[in-house]
């Protein structure tokens, strides 16, 4: 996917180059933005890559409140969380309550298995290797993630407390973790559970308030911890699995404190940037990305239409 939106800027620079979309681009890059701006810090050599740089920019932000977040966040609360910040103007950009809990909610959401192509044999989640060289095998069919030309891609898992079987067998974790803390070790087996370290994480690391404080100070009812917590002499929920419970009541989507977090620092993340598409007023996606059932497959389809035709791509150290 972020080999597509290399192709989608190569791709995008040729039409501007040829004339075909300079107008397009440009009126959209030009949005909520004071045009001596562009004049005054960006060079005339590099005022083309600039537009359609912001152009690629406001799409793909559109897309992540307009697409992937209500795909897993309650709409209310992208509602309310557009509307008005329930942590106040002071509180951090990115609050480790969000990157250390909330937003964790994707762990849950994982197949253990995914089909790159069709009719291929299905892979494991950690089949392939990341961060490196990718096999051909490897190589996915952008209509088995993304609805295009009528296509069903595969779901991702509701939101939920269950997770896939390969997240409580971590293929990287070579030894067991000591904690210092309360003098205890931990085997290799239970290091493999990603769960168990990020309520580590969350109790140790990070040193969280509860998912009952959270809800408190969001002036929402507080939910008792569930049997199983209970069962183990727990009496305050850590915020990662709050959430992941919240969700399970919710039809697999996160609520409360969970979607109130994760809503209201993507919100505010787009508030402060004053070049973000919210402020761009009036910014629709470009119909050239229409046509299917999300913009982000009809980007996608884009690029495959598209990517074959890019000039001077052995040049091109990303293709």
């Amino acid at each position: 996917i972020q080999g597509a939106f290399i192709c989608l800027h190569n791709i995008l620079m040729d039409k501007v180059e040829e004339g075909e979309m300079s107008a397009t681009v440009q009126d959209c890059a030009q949005m909520g933005v004071d045009p001596k701006a562009w004049a005054r810090y960006v060079p005339d050599n590099l005022r083309s890559f600039e537009e359609v740089r912001r152009f690629i920019r406001l799409h793909y932000q559109w897309i992540v409140w307009n697409e992937l977040l209500p795909a897993f966040v309650d709409q209310a609360c992208l509602d309310i969380a557009m509307g008005t910040d329930p942590f106040g103007a002071d509180a951090p950009v990115m609050p480790v309550e969000f990157s250390g809990a909330a937003y964790r909610f994707g762990h849950a959401t994982t197949q253990a298995k995914y089909h790159l192509r069709k009719g291929k044999t299905p892979l494991g989640l950690f089949a392939t290797a990341g961060f490196g060289p990718r096999d051909k095998d490897g190589n996915l069919e952008f209509d088995q993630f993304f609805a295009i030309h009528g296509s069903k891609p595969q779901k991702a898992r509701p939101v939920g407390t269950a997770l896939g079987g390969p997240l409580f067998e971590l293929p990287f974790v070579m030894e067991g973790m000591h904690l210092e803390d309360i003098n205890h070790d931990l085997t290799k087996a239970q290091s493999k559970k990603l769960a168990l370290r990020n309520i580590i994480r969350d109790r140790y690391t990070y040193q969280l308030a509860s998912g009952q404080s959270v809800a408190r100070h969001l002036g929402l009812e507080p939910r008792h911890p569930s049997k199983a917590l209970k069962k183990k002499g727990i009496d305050k929920t850590p915020l990662w699995f709050y959430c992941l419970e919240e969700a399970q009541d919710a039809n697999g989507k996160l609520t409360g404190v969970g979607g109130t977090i994760v809503a209201s620092v993507v919100a505010r993340l787009l508030r402060l940037d004053r070049n973000s598409f919210v402020h761009a007023h009036g910014f629709q996606p470009w119909d050239g990305f229409g046509g299917e059932d999300s913009v982000i497959g009809g980007m996608l389809k884009f690029v495959e239409q598209n990517r074959d035709g890019i000039k001077h791509a052995k040049q091109l150290r990303c293709g």
